[in-house]
């Protein structure tokens, strides 16, 4: 009896027990891989885009490429106050962190969190470092997948914009106080407490390294003109605009309304007059917020004309100062 449940088992005993042995062995263990199989489909096809994610017709993209503190916070408020026509993603970096990124965006404008608001017309804004060298190839790769497909209903329009600040002195004065004195820039009226910035409270700035970034911001704005052109120019979209923080401050109904006007969607006056209740926290003056504001004036690299212009207390366009053409405008 031993010998045989010994065959049966130990495979010296016959064909049949052998095979039994081996079935016994690996069954738990394909169950297990079939397991892990059918999961990793139900994960591919969760995160398969959506061919139409938005509602009856085809959409738009608006993708701002924008500066550092040039009030883009402030555009998304402005574009939202035509909800639910328009829906705006602030600092949009984690939408395209990857060419499937950019693929879904570009293809079926999917991005998970601007498809939580679906609307006509979605906007992005991103930094400039999306569109360094490196980050452009990926751009490039999928301009180079479009354009090799036929048309399809699903794939939203294109458009492009750029958002700098032209008044190099106030620009500074932003970046100081949000790096050097943690100050916010804009502030909500529902959460005001007084401004940060006011008469009585003012700072006494490092001269020489505030005139270092004024000089130096007229580079930094035209290269940001100069991506939104390139990457409108690569993606063969339409350039909606180049805004500027100081015409919005001037004329912000125009400028809102001239992006919808390109993007052929509704715009309500109505709509736009109501507000977003963001405040300005910095004064138009600057002599107001700096204690050494004729110190500063009188740096002999910032001694033009241009940039004395700059320290005007009132919100005014201006023209770049290192002698080169004006800035782009549509």
């Amino acid at each position: 009896e031993g010998g045989g449940r010994g065959g049966g088992w130990g495979g010296g005993g016959g064909g049949r027990g052998y095979w039994d042995w081996r079935w016994a062995t690996w069954r738990p263990r394909m169950r297990r891989v079939w397991a892990v199989l059918l999961g990793l489909a139900v994960i591919a096809r969760a995160r398969k885009p959506n061919p139409v994610p938005w509602p009856e017709r085809p959409h738009t993209l608006l993708l701002v490429i924008k500066g550092m503190h040039v009030g883009s916070a402030w555009l998304k408020e402005l574009v939202e106050l035509q909800a639910p026509t328009a829906h705006f993603i602030h600092e949009a970096n984690m939408c395209v962190r990857t060419v499937d990124d950019i693929r879904r965006l570009l293809s079926w404008g999917t991005c998970e969190a601007l498809n939580r608001v679906p609307s006509q017309l979605g906007c992005l804004s991103f930094g400039r470092g999306n569109f360094g060298k490196e980050n452009m190839k990926d751009w490039a790769v999928v301009a180079r997948e479009l354009a090799e497909q036929p048309p399809v209903a699903t794939r939203p329009r294109l458009i492009v914009a750029s958002l700098i600040r032209t008044n190099a002195a106030k620009w500074a004065w932003s970046l100081y106080r949000k790096q050097e004195l943690e100050q916010v820039n804009h502030m909500y009226t529902s959460s005001m407490q007084g401004a940060p910035t006011k008469a009585g409270a003012r700072v006494r700035v490092n001269v020489s390294e505030f005139v270092r970034v004024m000089v130096d911001m007229v580079h930094r704005h035209r290269k940001v003109q100069q991506d939104a052109v390139a990457l409108a120019k690569l993606l063969n979209a339409t350039t909606a605009a180049h805004l500027t923080y100081e015409r919005l401050q001037v004329d912000s109904l125009n400028m809102v309304k001239h992006l919808f006007e390109v993007a052929g969607e509704p715009f309500s006056a109505e709509a736009h007059s109501g507000g977003t209740g963001i405040v300005k926290a910095a004064p138009e003056d600057l002599s107001l917020a700096i204690e050494n504001v004729d110190e500063l004036r009188a740096h002999p690299s910032i001694a033009s004309s241009c940039y004395q212009s700059m320290f005007v207390p009132i919100a005014k366009e201006m023209l770049p100062c290192d002698g080169g053409p004006p800035w782009l405008q549509y």
